[in-house]
């Protein structure tokens, strides 16, 4: 299954998968919250070897949640309610230590 939702990744500091939203209200995609299956398939089959890390996602709203998967399919969401990337990733870091 593609995604049908736009969307840019990268890794950031500390092995965190890190997925941008490029939905735009005049663009007639998906956002990655309503297409996280397909883009989490998608990410994870590219980041190869790379299953079990943490995934970042900034929304459509400028918004860093965590992507929850399994190392191969999305779960679930889990709320880091950030604006900025180096807080999500601080948010990160508490709950893993």
């Amino acid at each position: 299954m593609s995604p049908r939702a736009r969307f840019a990744w990268s890794w950031a500091t500390g092995g965190v998968i890190v997925i941008v939203d490029l939905f735009h209200a005049d663009d007639p995609t998906m956002t990655v919250s309503n297409d996280a299956e397909a883009v989490t398939a998608q990410v994870l089959a590219a980041a190869k070897g790379s299953h079990a890390v943490p995934i970042v996602y900034r929304d459509s709203a400028g918004r860093y949640d965590e992507i929850v998967h399994d190392g191969e399919r999305f779960v679930g969401f889990r709320t880091l309610g950030c604006f900025d990337l180096e807080s999500a990733l601080a948010q990160l870091r508490r709950r893993a230590a």
